[in-house]
């Protein structure tokens, strides 16, 4: 079968392909996941409410916001793309941990003192380069949250708070594919 288990040959595949550190593979279809390379080959997959099917696009790309998964149960970020095989639709995504963007951030070298942000669409943060364990999951500071939620311009620098209560100098950039914003507060 397509499916079947533990013999899938899809499963095996995806497991290959993905090279992305904290990264898995999952395939779903529209009431349950049919892959997911995070779970033993065997292994009963959880069924969905489908809810996330609504903000996809047949064939486009999408980066969804900071959730915690049904399997990883650790914050996650999803790249997902809904298809189209033979009149089955399918939504495949790569799911992954919040971990690998905060080793983003750190290999950026910012300097002592400067905090480095990644939040989502809704001002939630994603990744930090200091205390990340403190503060991925949380809102950011409430005048980056309107900041994001207002949908103002895509760069800009303002001065406030940081989430640690530090008068700093704020500099944000907004993804125009993502809406995610980066900030470096200094």
């Amino acid at each position: 079968t397509l499916y079947g288990r533990p013999e899938c040959h899809l499963c095996d595949e995806a497991r290959e392909a993905l090279r992305l550190p904290e990264s898995w593979v999952l395939v779903e279809d529209p009431s349950r996941q049919v892959v997911n390379t995070l779970m033993p080959p065997g292994a009963p997959l959880p069924n969905h409410s489908g809810s996330h099917w609504k903000r996809q696009s047949l064939g486009k790309a999408s980066v969804s916001n900071l959730f915690t998964g049904t399997v990883a149960k650790q914050p996650a970020v999803g790249t997902d793309m809904l298809i189209d095989k033979g009149g089955r639709r399918h939504s495949l995504g790569i799911i992954t941990r919040y971990q690998a963007f905060s080793r983003i951030l750190a290999d950026q070298g910012l300097p002592p003192g400067w905090i480095g942000s990644i939040l989502d669409r809704n001002g939630v943060v994603v990744a930090r380069n200091r205390d990340t364990e403190r503060f991925v999951g949380q809102p950011g500071t409430p005048e980056t949250v309107k900041w994001i939620r207002e949908g103002a311009a895509q760069q800009e620098i303002k001065q406030g708070p940081s989430l640690d209560g530090v008068d700093t100098v704020v500099a944000y950039n907004r993804s125009p594919v993502s809406d995610w914003t980066l900030l470096v507060a200094v």
